[in-house]
């Protein structure tokens, strides 16, 4: 489980591949797995004994899920038989911290520049962020468009990771010419709250009170960029050593809709100014390929300083030609009025998507 930027096997090089869920029954008999782990991700290696390359028929790769910790959430003995076909990760008997990051101008910016703007501003944020999740030990990534779900183990780490992720916007936004201002990262907030883990599904989505609070949070309260912490995570960090020169102060939901759904978090507080070990992290170069998966560093490179306009519309162009296809896409929103728990939501959606 986990991801993998390039993996060389029989002398090809696959790109962006994501291991999901390894199903080896179809595999020539001769072959073998052995997982290894790198520190970042649990890699599943295939080897054969014969000069034919196994071949994987079952094998089903889940883009959103970019790293998983192999060590966390494995029970499913909880779940009902008719749930546990449906789940990852149980991660229900753990205390875990959840974060959220929504980004804004979507709309705005594609119909004045195209998607293949957009994507790059994605592309760049995720570039300019992955090391820190990576680095304060997250349990779970996964990406949705231009938003961010991650797990940790602790409050102090995911709010620590969430200032970072703000400063580091911050510093690559002013490093921005004036007639580059549409590069401009436009994060929107990022939502973190702690308490009972969530389920994670085989779609690569999290079920559960937690995750919920990070959502609505980092989309529907924050704006501007914002840090936004529940009371709860607030009163775990607020003294620590780790968090000085941080400050805080209160704010309040935008409309009665949202204040309902966000009372169970009490009061919701603003990290106002980020603790100062943020404040020095490098600054990722538009080539830095540490983490991001290499179908997408072309759209990060569109942020390459010595690169002209003409150079910038080639490069355009030739993502376009790639990449855009006409396809037709249908979204499905679900009302969990009157499910409150992360395994009745689960089961409610699958038994109406079969």
């Amino acid at each position: 489980l986990g991801s993998i930027e390039r993996l060389r096997f029989d002398g090809a090089l696959i790109e962006e591949l994501t291991l999901y869920d390894c199903d080896i029954a179809g595999m020539d008999p001769e072959a073998k797995c052995c997982a290894a782990q790198d520190g970042r991700s649990a890699v599943v290696v295939l080897r054969s004994c014969s000069r034919e390359p196994p071949t994987l028929q079952t094998f089903s790769p889940t883009p959103i899920i970019r790293y998983l910790d192999s060590m966390s959430g494995n029970g499913l003995q909880a779940l009902s038989e008719t749930s546990r076909q449906h789940v990852l990760k149980d991660y229900r008997q753990e205390q875990v911290a959840m974060l959220s990051s929504d980004m804004s101008g979507f709309t705005r910016l594609t119909r004045a520049f195209g998607i293949v703007h957009f994507a790059s501003i994605i592309a760049r944020f995720r570039q300019l962020t992955y090391p820190t999740l990576h680095r304060y030990d997250a349990l779970a990534i996964t990406v949705e468009g231009d938003s961010f779900n991650v797990m940790f183990r602790t409050a102090q780490e995911a709010v620590l990771a969430a200032c970072e992720m703000q400063h580091l916007v911050k510093r690559s936004n002013a490093t921005l010419l004036p007639e580059h201002a549409h590069f401009t990262l436009t994060l929107d907030g990022i939502g973190v709250d702690f308490g009972k883990g969530p389920l994670l599904d085989r779609a690569g989505k999290f079920h559960g009170t937690t995750f919920l609070n990070a959502h609505l949070l980092g989309e529907e309260i924050c704006s501007g960029g914002q840090v936004a912490i529940s009371e709860r995570v607030y009163e775990m960090v607020r003294d620590l050593p780790e968090i000085a020169g941080a400050t805080f102060g209160l704010i309040s939901p935008g409309n009665d809709e949202v204040h309902v759904a966000a009372s169970e978090m009490k009061a919701l507080y603003e990290v106002v100014t980020p603790p100062l070990r943020v404040q020095n992290v490098p600054l990722p170069g538009p080539d830095a390929h540490d983490f991001l998966q290499a179908a997408l560093l072309p759209l990060a490179g569109r942020y390459c300083y010595h690169i002209s306009d003409d150079e910038r519309k080639h490069l355009e162009a030739k993502i376009e030609n790639m990449y855009l296809k006409p396809t037709v896409a249908l979204m499905i929103d679900f009302c969990f009025e009157n499910a409150h728990t992360a395994e009745m939501q689960l089961s409610l959606k699958y038994e109406c998507l079969s």
